[in-house]
């Protein structure tokens, strides 16, 4: 497994320019299924896209737009992920790539897991500050104001609580951050608001807390966290030698491992924690956990950057669910800076099905 995010993202060359092999497999997180997280993937094709605009010498500067993706098939845990970028458009303006992940099966197949269209474009270089609403900076704010993360509870401290207070047992608490969400603990640091309905459920493991959320309907429920990189993204380190890495079996080609910018360590975090937990919100924001799901799986996303991140530092990031029909939901993450500028939004389309045998 990958020591950190920035070895979990970075990517080696290959013998053509315009394809990728991950230097680690990807991980699992979240899904009760026996398939890599998302965010994952969604990571590794923010940093194929990166590395494709910065061989134009022309486009350094450009910035991270939009990521429009589909999940094509569950990508696993246990091989190389395959990125294969293509130019669909560069000009002075826009710079659009559209990026392919597969992977390898032992009987020499290959199947195509996710795609994606990347967006970037060219810095704004118009000055707003006297053009007024709407050309100068607005947009939504928070629900409200939350106490600053300095002062507040990370999940493994709301668990450890539940714990000694008798309302969840030791050993689903070590599961959910030894197991489910062990890959989030090295990566991300999280800390939880009060208000929000994961800190007073505990992620779903304490799913019968009382909480005047519940008095609403379930599209007005919400969760809320703070969340900042575990990892310095703002100088990532030096690629590592080529026989440290991981073997390769199934990609004959993969070359040497390649550097990773901070701009596309930032942008491909925010991608990361964006993807996390919209797939089985309506089942924690319903009394439920994972396990009261056979399916719980996202089906295709629109992430959008409205600013250059700075995960060094930390972000809030509401969620809540909008709309489910015939096990499809459809749910929405906001991400702000400190300042409450919003940073990023992410929607997704999910899979949401019950168990057969409790229908």
């Amino acid at each position: 497994m990958a020591a950190n995010f920035i070895e979990l993202v970075r990517l080696r060359s290959t013998s053509s320019p315009s394809t990728f092999i991950s230097c680690s497999n990807p991980e699992k997180m979240g899904n009760p299924a026996d398939i890599a997280y998302g965010g994952c993937v969604q990571a590794l094709s923010v940093m194929a896209g990166f590395h494709s605009i910065h061989s134009h010498p022309n486009l350094l500067n450009f910035q991270i737009h939009s990521l429009l993706g589909t999940y094509l098939g569950p990508t696993l845990a246990d091989r190389k992920v395959k990125l294969t970028v293509s130019d669909i458009r560069t000009t002075r303006s826009f710079a659009t790539r559209f990026v392919l992940a597969s992977q390898i099966f032992d009987d020499g197949s290959e199947r195509n897991t996710f795609c994606a269209t990347i967006d970037f474009t060219a810095p704004n270089k118009i000055d707003l500050t006297k053009a007024g609403e709407p050309f100068d900076r607005y947009g939504r704010k928070p629900r409200m104001q939350y106490a600053p993360p300095e002062q507040l509870p990370s999940m493994r401290d709301i668990v450890l609580r539940k714990v000694q207070e008798g309302k969840v047992d030791r050993a689903a608490a070590d599961y959910l951050e030894q197991t489910v969400f062990a890959l989030n603990v090295k990566t991300i640091t999280n800390v939880h608001p009060p208000q929000g309905l994961h800190a007073q459920n505990a992620m779903g493991l304490d799913p019968l807390a009382e909480s005047e959320q519940h008095s609403s309907a379930l599209t007005d429920r919400f969760s809320v966290d703070w969340a900042k990189s575990l990892q310095d993204l703002s100088s990532p380190p030096s690629p590592p030698p080529v026989e440290s890495l991981q073997k390769c079996d199934e990609f004959k080609d993969a070359g040497a491992p390649l550097s990773v910018t901070s701009a596309a360590a930032n942008a491909a975090l925010v991608a990361f924690l964006m993807d996390g937990a919209l797939s089985f919100i309506p089942l924690t924001f319903s009394r439920m956990s994972l396990v009261d799901a056979s399916a719980a799986s996202s089906l295709d996303c629109a992430l959008r950057y409205f600013a250059v991140p700075d995960m060094d530092d930390f972000h809030l990031r509401e969620m809540q669910t909008i709309q489910g029909n015939e096990c499809r939901t459809y749910s929405e993450a906001f991400l702000w800076d400190r300042n409450q500028n919003m940073v990023a939004s992410m929607t997704q389309a999910c899979v949401l099905r019950p168990h057969a045998h409790k229908l």
